[in-house]
């Protein structure tokens, strides 16, 4: 069991190693993706502040174009002006006498430079709407661009929410793992303290059976010693009634010499002469000696049925006590069993968690902008799980019991050695 948890511990220890270069690889994650963001943002803004100075240049020329707009309707007037001017003049030519040629070469005149001012102005005219057009399709362009750089912007800020939701999500799994390990250290640290209770707990079994077993060969030699003094006790009662009864025959033998005495010697009398001490003797003596006697054998065949009676009693006493030992050795052994099938749970908890790990930080390798958080797997059971408490909980029953056959056994002695100080006849009683 020590190599065991040994075992368990290297196994956390290489765990630990695992979840820091874990952690170190996520926080070099976060910091590659700040700079990639920060990049991005940096173009980005880049973008925006070239974007807002074509705009500011496209209304510097929609306000040129206005200008010219302007320009271009004022030539437009005087051309139409001029056209007219130039129709009135035909029609007064036509109406009015002729006219002097000098004046007509004058007014032509005028007309030529007139319309040698206004092709120019055409051609300006037609290189204005040029620009037009092509400041219009620029607009147009830039437009476009803006709508790109806005999306690309929400694409970044929304990617953007998405890291810092992956940034938290990391985070708050490094804490549930943080958690976890330390649920897991202090759980070992737990089930350490209750194997080595369950050690000191086997320890003392031991020491109380070997306790147990020695008592109980100390009853047994006490029981064969005074079942050899009870023989002994025995024997003498035995002999204590044959001389009781050589001692009768004798008094019958010497009380028949004395009848046949006296009755020779007072064959002429009707009575019998007897002694006072023979008749106090015969009168009381006997009958007390007797009873005496009968009382003493009573007393002993009383005391060896009593010291049978508590043989009995002490062993069927012994045999509980021996099922109440087998019965928690059956309840270690469940414990135990227990303990390793809870050690074989976590170990493979402990295993799919880590898989699970490994996957999810692939996935997040893999997927590196996508937006499902990362959610670290939970263990089954707990540090504070049932399995731990039924073992608490079935130890404290076991020391609970172990108590209580204890103080059956230490009583049962106690009435025993009581029997054996106050109910053995000593030799000189008998």
């Amino acid at each position: 069991e020590i190599e065991e948890a040994n075992e368990e511990e290297v196994l956390v220890e290489l765990a630990k190693i695992q979840a820091r270069k874990e952690l170190a690889e996520t926080e070099a994650q976060r910091e590659d993706d700040k700079d990639k963001f920060s990049c991005q943002i940096e173009e980005t803004r880049k973008k925006i502040r070239i974007l807002r100075e074509e705009i500011e240049q496209i209304n510097d020329l929609e306000e040129r174009l206005a200008e010219t707009n302007s320009d271009i309707k004022v030539l437009q007037n005087e051309l139409h002006l001029i056209r007219e001017m130039d129709r009135k003049v035909e029609r007064k030519k036509k109406e009015s006498q002729p006219v002097i040629p000098e004046e007509l070469e004058d007014v032509k005149k005028e007309l030529d430079s007139i319309q040698g001012g206004a092709f120019p102005i055409m051609a300006s005219m037609d290189a204005i709407r040029k620009e037009l057009k092509e400041v219009m399709e620029e607009k147009e362009t830039m437009l476009k661009l803006e709508e790109e750089t806005e999306n690309s912007i929400k694409n970044l800020n929304s990617e953007l929410h998405r890291a810092r939701h992956k940034l938290e999500a990391v985070s708050a799994s490094e804490k549930k793992e943080n958690l976890m390990l330390s649920n897991l250290s202090t759980a070992l640290e737990h089930l350490q303290k209750e194997k080595e209770k369950a050690l000191k707990e086997r320890e003392g079994a031991q020491e109380e059976r070997v306790s147990i077993r020695t008592e109980i060969q100390k009853t047994k030699n006490e029981t064969d010693v005074i079942e050899k003094r009870l023989s002994a006790a025995m024997q003498e009662l035995a002999s204590v009634k044959s001389a009781e009864a050589k001692a009768l025959k004798k008094l019958k033998a010497v009380a028949e010499k004395a009848a046949k005495s006296r009755a020779s010697t007072s064959k002429k009398k009707s009575t019998m002469a007897i002694s006072k001490f023979e008749y106090n003797y015969l009168a009381a003596g006997a009958l007390a000696a007797q009873e005496v006697a009968e009382k003493k054998v009573a007393a002993a065949h009383a005391w060896a049925e009593a010291m049978r009676a508590s043989e009995r009693e002490m062993n069927m006493e012994i045999e509980l006590v021996e099922k109440e030992v087998k019965e928690l050795m059956l309840q270690e052994e469940e414990e135990v069993q227990r303990m390793e099938q809870s050690l074989k749970a976590k170990e493979s908890d402990e295993e799919e968690w880590q898989n699970q790990r490994k996957q999810s930080r692939k996935s997040i390798r893999e997927n590196s902008y996508s937006l499902t958080p990362i959610r670290p797997a939970k263990l089954r059971r707990s540090a504070g799980s049932p399995t731990a408490r039924r073992v608490s909980t079935s130890g404290s029953f076991t020391m609970k019991r172990r108590r209580m056959a204890m103080v059956r056994l230490t009583k049962c002695f106690a009435s025993k050695q009581v029997v054996n100080e106050k109910g053995v006849p000593s030799e000189d009683r008998v």
